[in-house]
């Protein structure tokens, strides 16, 4: 077994919510605390690492809603899912029986041949 990229971490919807509140807002000032190409640099890694993030939460949300929607009738109908492959699994063979036995049935009769028409005029 082995472990993503976040650990064991849980994901939530809360979770991705606070992450996405803490992107940054695009049309604000620049104040430069450290200043240069370092601040630049230490910034666009934290925010490059929090939609990596929130990309991998999203879709670790919707696999799991997917897997929810797809097993849901199975287990609200205990023995269904069984009782439907059964099904298909003994009309496939039911199907292949028939078959045979109209092969075996069948004669193999020679082709006659046809003459061709003879035109005269």
């Amino acid at each position: 077994m082995t472990k993503s990229k976040a650990g064991n971490r849980t994901v939530t919807r809360d979770g991705i919510k606070k992450l996405e509140s803490k992107r940054p807002i695009l049309n604000c000032p620049v104040d430069y605390t450290i200043g240069g190409s370092v601040e630049t640099s230490v910034h666009s890694c934290l925010n490059a690492e929090r939609e990596g993030r929130i990309t991998q939460g999203w879709k670790t949300l919707e696999g799991a809603s997917q897997k929810l929607r797809r097993d849901q009738p199975n287990a609200a109908l205990p023995g269904y899912a069984k009782a439907e492959f059964k099904e298909r699994a003994n009309g496939k063979a039911a199907y292949l029986e028939r078959q045979k036995k109209a092969a075996s049935a069948a004669v193999s009769r020679p082709r006659s041949r046809r003459r061709a028409p003879s035109h005269t005029n």
